[in-house]
């Protein structure tokens, strides 16, 4: 179950990104924006591949601060 929550929290953390990406004109901005996008890709794959640091990574972190923000 831990597992599909990680999925679904790197999943938004991606769309974020992505959404972020498509207004921004920014040259350094947007290569942030890449470079956050390749972690949370590299972070989804781990996760997929039972990573348990980073699956209580992805719950604590971004899940705090989904929760936050929201």
């Amino acid at each position: 179950m831990l597992v599909d929550v990680a999925i679904e929290i790197i999943a938004e953390m991606i769309g974020d990104a992505i959404l972020a990406l498509r207004d921004e004109k920014n040259q350094e901005k947007i290569d942030e924006l890449n470079q956050k996008l390749n972690l949370y890709y590299k972070q989804r794959d781990e996760i997929y591949s039972r990573n348990k640091e980073t699956i209580e990574y992805v719950l604590n972190v971004y899940g705090n601060k989904l929760k936050n923000e929201r």
